[in-house]
């Protein structure tokens, strides 16, 4: 993702962006991905969802216990 702020040269910056980058894949973030779902398969990735979930809600309700003192 790159953030812009500003106003730029389109011709610029497509010239700048398409030195650093490449159509090959990194296999860093191939093998991150396919790890990724390996664990979601079957019920451990629903435990971890789940997990996940409930830290949220956990999450959500001390923020609103520290915005509200409650």
């Amino acid at each position: 993702m790159i953030h812009v702020k500003g106003d730029v040269n389109e011709e610029t910056f497509n010239e700048a962006y398409m030195m650093h980058t490449t159509t090959s894949p990194h296999y860093g973030i191939v093998a991150s991905t396919e790890t990724a779902a390996a664990m979601m398969k079957g019920n451990a990735g629903k435990r971890l969802i789940n997990g996940s979930i409930e830290r949220a809600i956990k999450f959500r309700k001390e923020i609103k216990r520290l915005r509200t003192g409650i």
